[in-house]
């Protein structure tokens, strides 16, 4: 079921990057949404606050590392079953990373996402996935 409403959204954003050091940086993006709707209960799928906080290290000239923390506020949907407006549960996801530089123009990275393995649904229906794997090659040219 899709539905369509007219409104207004008022955001206020706040992002901030402190670098303490040559090799640490640390960075912080929250966004805070409010939704003035004409007709519907809620802005369905629409967190009303998302936060980031990360940093990136370099270990050596060659190899970083990297954190993050994302926070989603819980979202309403509009249940099609019972008719009514629900709640999905919050997101709270933590990642980290690192990257090797092979040189000037290659690198190989990993990273380990959802380290607490939250099952959280961004939309209802559509799992997310739990503890999850990357690793890949980065080509600069």
């Amino acid at each position: 079921l899709t539905a369509y409403d007219d409104g207004s959204i008022l955001n206020f954003n706040v992002s901030s990057t402190v670098t303490p050091n040559s090799s640490t940086k640390i960075y912080l993006n929250t966004d805070i949404n409010s939704y003035n709707l004409d007709s519907l209960d809620a802005a369905f799928h629409l967190p009303n606050v998302e936060v980031n906080l990360g940093g990136n290290y370099s270990v050596t000239e060659r190899l970083s590392a990297s954190a993050e923390l994302f926070y989603g506020s819980p979202i309403k949907y509009l249940n099609t079953e019972k008719a009514e407006t629900d709640k999905l549960n919050q997101l709270i996801d933590l990642s980290i990373g690192g990257q090797y530089k092979i040189n000037k123009n290659f690198a190989a990275f990993a990273e380990v996402n959802n380290l607490l393995s939250s099952k959280r649904q961004r939309w209802e229906n559509y799992s997310s996935v739990g503890l999850n794997f990357l690793a890949g090659i980065v080509v600069k040219y």
